[in-house]
């Protein structure tokens, strides 16, 4: 019995914690250039030339190793592997990362990441910032969820927001930058995240649940001791 009231005490503190497992798969880098695709080409560390170009990307420890302009900072949350996604704008509306994913009919998802404007060092003056974008398509078309245009150098800023699916079973995720103008537009990304967010009216049926549960343990213990 003492174990029932347990469980359900622990239920009653699940929703202050985090959400579901994130679906994103290879959200933080730390596996390198795979899981995602990007309007941008790919070039492994080493073949940067003098500087990563426009409309190029590279997964790195650290900006300022791709192209001399950039900040020096670290990925966001100092994991073994400190890898990031590391991009040089391009003069068009870009993809920057996208990837298709499972869910659920009908559930209320979180999709974040974190950004950072790379442009540029105390070498240099400041530039145009970049207007990322976190979109998903349910099937007819992408929807906008939240946007930001970077600002400060070198700084990584969370970015958030929610996302109801519909019927969906699949839904394909993508971050765009919707600056076209070249010099500076230069940016970051880090710990892409996409998780079921927990509804208070499905913690209340579970609660439920567990006291029935209990109640009918009670019964029954007092069925066999009479």
């Amino acid at each position: 019995m003492k174990s029932v009231v347990l469980s359900a005490a622990l239920v009653l503190s699940a929703p202050a914690a985090a959400a579901g497992p994130n679906l994103v798969t290879n959200g933080n880098f730390s596996d390198g250039n795979t899981g995602f695709t990007s309007d941008y080409d790919y070039r492994a560390p080493g073949n940067y030339g003098p500087a990563l170009a426009q409309a190029l990307y590279a997964i790195d420890t650290d900006a300022f190793l791709t192209h001399p302009a950039w900040a020096s900072f670290a990925d966001n949350t100092g994991d073994a592997a400190g890898l990031y996604f590391i991009a040089n704008g391009a003069g068009f509306d870009s993809i920057a990362w996208a990837q298709t994913i499972n869910v659920i009919a009908g559930f209320r998802y979180n999709f974040s990441a974190f950004a950072a404007n790379l442009c540029c060092n105390a070498n240099q003056a400041p530039p145009n910032f970049s207007q990322l974008s976190l979109q998903a398509d349910r099937g007819s078309g992408f929807e906008t969820i939240v946007d930001l245009t970077l600002s400060e150098v070198g700084m990584w800023i969370a970015i958030s927001g929610d996302y109801v699916n519909g019927q969906n079973t699949t839904l394909a995720l993508r971050i765009v930058n919707g600056n076209t103008v070249a010099g500076g537009n230069d940016f970051a990304l880090d710990d892409l995240s996409f998780n079921v967010v927990p509804e208070p009216q499905s913690w209340t049926m579970l609660i439920a649940g567990f006291g029935l549960v209990g109640a009918a343990m009670r019964r029954r213990a007092t069925a066999v001791t009479a």
